[in-house]
């Protein structure tokens, strides 16, 4: 039998979050896709739909994700009360998907830790 081993994220570095009213983030990640560019998706998770890109990979960003430490280059989000399979923007008609990632246990300890941050909700 093949030994099966699971190795969750331990660490999530993030290098910059960007706040955005629904109006900009739709303004932003929702409008029409070129040819042969990967469509956007974005994911939500407790009234929080955010897009994040990860850093480019180097020896040792590789080396670190091999050791449970994943980079994002940036994350950006805004608040969405209730979950939606789409994102429209009214203003070109374009759509994103959006994945609902409550089970995501590493990505919904980020989202834990963001709605904690002064700077981004203050109470």
């Amino acid at each position: 039998m093949v030994e099966i081993e699971y190795k969750p994220i331990q660490k999530i570095v993030v290098h910059e979050i960007m706040k955005n009213s629904m109006d900009e983030f739709l303004d932003n990640f929702v409008r029409p896709i070129p040819p042969n560019v990967p469509p956007v998706i974005a994911r939500w998770i407790d009234g929080i739909v955010f897009i994040f890109q990860s850093s480019p990979r180097s020896p040792e960003t590789t080396r670190e994700s091999l050791e449970g430490t994943v980079h994002w280059e940036i994350v950006n989000f805004t608040e969405m009360n209730e979950y939606m399979e789409t994102l429209v923007n009214p203003r070109n008609q374009s759509m994103i998907k959006v994945i609902d990632n409550t089970s995501n246990t590493a990505v919904s300890d980020f989202i834990r830790w963001l709605k904690k941050q002064p700077q981004w909700f203050p109470n």
